[in-house]
């Protein structure tokens, strides 16, 4: 066998191991996809906050008058209607 030969089989066998690897990580990223969707949208909400401080300091504020459990349902209300709203612009920039 030359050493061109040699070669050859060598990196067949190096992209056999490679393709192998690359499917074994996306099976093992495919479990991680919704706590990574998660964390990202978290991400995502402390950048929007960190640019509006007083949004957050308001946010605070009325969760601590208001109470811990009925001010849980509040925030929970936002959320939805955060996401309501955007869902609604979403689909209406798809059109």
């Amino acid at each position: 066998m030359t050493r061109l030969d040699e070669l050859r089989a060598r990196r067949a066998l190096l992209l056999a191991r490679a393709r192998t690897d690359r499917v074994a990580i996306a099976a093992g990223l495919e479990r991680l996809a919704v706590p990574l969707k998660i964390a990202d949208a978290g991400w995502n909400l402390a950048l929007w906050l960190r640019e509006r401080p007083a949004v957050a300091g308001v946010a605070t504020a009325l969760a601590a008058a208001i109470g811990a459990r009925r001010g849980l349902r509040w925030i929970r209300f936002g959320l939805a209607a955060w996401q309501a709203w955007r869902w609604v612009h979403a689909r209406s920039a798809q059109q």
